[in-house]
């Protein structure tokens, strides 16, 4: 974690995409958390993103979120990183979305806001030492008692890591972020000592943010933008991995070609700052 680290993640305007997505089977029943959503804007539509291997469903009814009246299913499109969701193929993104409908818009809870295509990275590839923070809240910490559920947001911070780790795993530096993390020799930042980190199960659909490369950039004014959506966690490999957010527009606007200009518009607003 760099200087300051703590205190950047803390006061990250990012941390109000992010919310709990709990399951229920019917309207009566209760309800439990499963995973993370974050909730992304791309243009004038709302996606809610997540994993695809938690929402394993046919209908995003049964999926809820934050509302301004408890937890309410979303009302929405849902749609997998393979499409049809065919049980027989690898589905090395492992990523869904739900495209939120318009009457949804008033029922999200107001401390939920949605991220723009400006706060998301545009990297095609994920680079060795680069360092990212993984974000959600892991269904262990989560309670249901008298139909409320309380859970606890939580973050996981760690460098990318190398080539052998990201073959063994079968995955591809152009679509995957894998980063070191081992529970067991984790720093806890709240407690200012070396301290065993929760499980990170839950946090699947989470962001991974990404840290400025350059570590002099690192610090309390630091702007971290997300760059990928976590899904799994090896813990006997010590990684984690997220989708890259790169791969996750591409596939949304190759579904929804209306919304490519708002992403063409975005890279290049970019670009031009970069040449400047």
């Amino acid at each position: 974690m760099p200087a300051d680290g703590s205190a950047t993640l803390d006061n990250c305007g990012l941390l109000d995409c992010v919310f709990p997505i709990c399951r229920a089977e019917d309207e009566s029943a209760p309800c439990r958390q499963i995973a993370t959503g974050v909730l992304v804007a791309i243009g004038p539509e709302l996606f809610v993103l997540t994993a695809s291997h938690v929402v394993n469903i046919d209908s995003a009814k049964h999926l809820l979120m934050p509302a301004v009246e408890g937890m309410s299913g979303m009302k929405g499109n849902l749609s997998y990183s393979i499409p049809d969701h065919q049980p027989d193929r690898t589905d090395r993104l492992d990523f869904a979305y739900i495209h939120l409908d318009q009457t949804m818009r008033a029922e999200i809870h107001p401390s939920i806001k949605a991220a723009q295509l400006t706060q998301l990275t545009p990297a095609r590839e994920s680079l060795l030492g680069e360092l990212y923070t993984f974000v959600g809240f892991p269904w262990r910490k989560s309670k249901t008692r008298r139909g409320v559920v309380t859970t606890e947001l939580f973050k996981f911070t760690g460098f990318v890591t190398s080539d052998e780790k990201y073959e063994a795993l079968g995955c591809d530096r152009r679509e995957h972020i894998v980063v070191r993390f081992k529970r067991r020799r984790t720093f806890s930042a709240g407690h200012t000592a070396k301290k065993m980190s929760p499980h990170p199960q839950g946090i699947s659909g989470g962001m991974a943010l990404k840290w400025p490369r350059d570590p002099k950039h690192r610090g309390s004014r630091a702007v971290l933008k997300i760059g990928g959506i976590a899904h799994s966690f090896y813990e006997n490999v010590s990684c984690l991995v997220a989708t890259s957010m790169h791969c996750v527009v591409s596939v949304i606007v190759g579904r929804h070609p209306e919304l490519r200009r708002f992403v063409d518009e975005c890279d290049d607003a970019a670009r031009a700052d970069a040449a400047d």
